[in-house]
């Protein structure tokens, strides 16, 4: 997993060279949500090549997410542990979601996508919250590249 989780942290990386921050983790959760949609869908077309094809870009979404925690600032060390957990819980359900059957995987599939929607619907006003004050970069953000340079 070393090379994926490398292939994550780029791609994170350069939504971030392009995006600020906060709007890059709202579109890494929209990008996330809709692999999640399009592997139920391959589930019950039963195309089980795409489906896994679409978990793994969602999974490799959430490690990226995970990999850009900011874990050095002790302010933010208990939400980035959070999200480090909710990340890993949410990978370890897409897997489930791949090896069950019939509406267990679907229901599974559906239960991800209210999770996960739920999460950028928190990014949303955190990003709403930040762009009303004039600024995308308070440094008291423990999501990914929270406090960080664009260029860095």
């Amino acid at each position: 997993m070393g090379q994926q989780a490398a292939i994550a942290n780029r791609a994170y990386r350069n939504a971030r060279l392009t995006l600020p921050p906060l709007p890059a983790i709202v579109a890494l959760y929209q990008t996330c949500i809709a692999q999640i949609m399009k592997a139920r869908d391959a589930r019950v077309a039963n195309r089980r090549d795409e489906e896994f094809a679409m978990n793994v870009k969602a999974i490799l979404i959430l490690q990226g997410l995970k990999s850009n925690l900011d874990r050095s600032t002790p302010a933010l060390q208990d939400m980035s542990g959070n999200l480090s957990a909710f990340y890993d819980r949410t990978v370890a359900q897409i897997h489930m979601a791949q090896r069950l059957r019939g509406q267990d995987s679907l229901d599974r599939y559906d239960s991800l996508h209210r999770q996960l929607l739920e999460m950028l619907e928190a990014w949303k006003l955190v990003l709403a919250t930040v762009d009303s004050r004039g600024s995308t970069s308070s440094g008291q953000m423990a999501g990914p590249a929270a406090g960080r340079r664009r260029d860095a």
